[in-house]
């Protein structure tokens, strides 16, 4: 049986790929969401420490850092949803992946702790737009009979190269002794997700009473 499961979920793995390969923009899509999934990644595992080394963080003020930081991405995910239906998911993404990388990077140079409790929370409101229009994206270009495995392989896509940007923050923390050169790996990792998004944009039909 386990044989079984195990034949028939790469027998689906590659019926996905087939039919993303098939799908326009689609695995070029895939390939920018990665990128920056990555670097999402990497900034949810490294800040806290980045935030304790770099600006001597307490236990208690990165706690505090925490719920500032899902607060601001609870609204914007709502912020996420309005741009979503109006202008499309592909723009969404590009402005929120600009939001983020401009926050990002004022984390990085500044000196100034306030500064970065500032820009730190303000990343929150580019997160949640950048996942909900992924998915957003993924649902209209999708066909119905393939949506199912699709979305998986866009879970499967987004964990194989999970390890890279903590892999890569650690590696330039050793080597420099500096973490904010580990840092910057977010952004590059942005960057790319955002050079590699597909230029044409689709858009959500929407029925009014």
């Amino acid at each position: 049986n386990n044989k079984n499961n195990k034949n028939s979920a790469i027998l689906s793995l590659k019926t996905s790929i087939i039919e993303a390969r098939k799908t326009p923009n689609l695995l070029r899509f895939l390939l920018a969401r990665m990128a920056y999934n990555d670097g999402l990644i990497t900034l949810f595992a490294f800040g806290g420490i980045y935030a304790a080394k770099v600006f001597s963080f307490s236990q208690f003020e990165i706690i505090l850092f925490a719920i500032g930081l899902n607060i601001s991405a609870g609204m914007g995910a709502i912020i996420g949803g309005f741009l979503d239906d109006n202008i499309g998911p592909i723009k969404t993404i590009k402005v929120a992946l600009i939001g983020l990388f401009l926050c990002g990077l004022v984390a990085i140079i500044t000196p100034y702790k306030m500064i970065f409790w500032i820009v730190g929370v303000g990343l929150g409101l580019f997160v949640g737009p950048v996942q909900s229009a992924s998915r957003t994206y993924l649902s209209l270009t999708a066909s119905d009979k393939h949506k199912g495995g699709l979305f998986g392989l866009y879970m499967v896509s987004g964990k194989l190269t999970s390890f890279i940007g903590p892999f890569l923050y650690g590696w330039l923390v050793m080597m420099s002794g500096n973490e904010r050169y580990g840092m910057a790996v977010v952004l590059l990792l942005i960057a790319l997700g955002f050079v590699l998004l597909p230029s044409k944009d689709v858009t959500r039909i929407i029925s009014h009473p």
